[in-house]
């Protein structure tokens, strides 16, 4: 899904703490956030938790790019691939309902089975992990960044390139969960870090 991965690294971060998984970590309402929602990002990050959230594979989801909070329409248009010709004119159907410029009009799918299978699978190595940055001074809630990168699935493979979990295609010196640890061939265990990449270091300055 190129066109998500375009918004969900600048908004990653803010999202982290509004994850299922985090419920519990959060059972104390008077603790602050450690990653604070942006003001100005408050409706981007509702609709990508719609997104990781509630809306399947198989809807396809219009809305306006510069305001997230306005969704034209979700429609059921089955788990296979559309093509370009038929996204567009739906595309071109809905900005003309709405009355709207085409570019105002852009599409994503749901990815909640996704994020569902993330988390199922997160539960293998976030333990190991989170020990790792606490051992490293790193925020553990880090750790939860490769539900929204790559749903922890450690054969993903991006259209530019990032490899398995945590990769963000940055200098090789700066790949997180590289730098951090490697999993094993069983796929179930990370082997302890190098020092933390710089990186790291400049995304807990935020």
């Amino acid at each position: 899904m190129p066109s998500a991965r375009r918004w969900l690294i600048p908004l990653c971060l803010s999202f982290l703490v509004l994850l299922p998984i985090r419920v519990v970590a959060e059972s104390n309402a008077a603790n602050s956030s450690p990653f604070p929602i942006p003001a100005g990002l408050e409706s981007s990050v509702e609709f990508w938790k719609k997104v990781f959230s509630e809306y399947s594979l198989s809807q396809m989801i219009f809305f306006d790019p510069l305001d997230m909070s306005k969704i034209y329409e979700v429609a059921d248009v089955g788990e296979g691939n559309r093509s370009d010709n038929y996204i567009n004119a739906e595309r071109a159907r809905v900005a003309a309902e709405q009355g709207v410029d085409i570019e105002r009009v852009q599409t994503q799918r749901g990815i909640k089975e996704r994020t569902a299978a993330g988390i199922k699978r997160a539960g293998r190595y976030l333990a190991q992990i989170q020990q790792i940055f606490i051992e490293r001074g790193l925020p553990p809630e880090l750790t939860f960044l490769p539900i929204v990168e790559s749903s922890y699935d450690i054969n993903a493979r991006s259209s530019v390139g990032a490899l398995a979990s945590g990769s963000l295609c940055l200098e090789p010196e700066d790949n997180i969960f590289a730098s951090a640890g490697a999993l094993t061939n069983e796929g179930t265990r990370w082997n302890r870090p190098a020092p933390p990449p710089p990186i790291l270091k400049k995304l807990t300055k935020f």
